[in-house]
């Protein structure tokens, strides 16, 4: 007999992306998608996870910042 993975419809949605794209993923990677993602809910109440905004690295944020940090040290 086998076993099957259970697994549930999403959609994902990319900044490239024109509209989200449906797929199926098993239970376990929910919890990686509600890590990285921020979850929203689509016109007829599919969950959409949306991909989080990139946090800038410190020497994007401010320039210098990273040469006087590693000076201090």
């Amino acid at each position: 007999m086998y076993a099957f993975e259970q697994q549930i419809r999403v959609r994902l949605a990319f900044p490239a992306m024109t509209e989200p794209v449906e797929v199926s993923v098993p239970w376990g990677a929910l919890r990686y998608l509600d890590l990285h993602g921020d979850r929203a809910f689509d016109l007829d109440g599919c969950v959409v996870y949306v991909q989080r905004a990139r946090a800038p690295r410190i020497d994007e944020r401010t320039p210098g910042l990273a040469e006087l940090v590693l000076a201090g040290a």
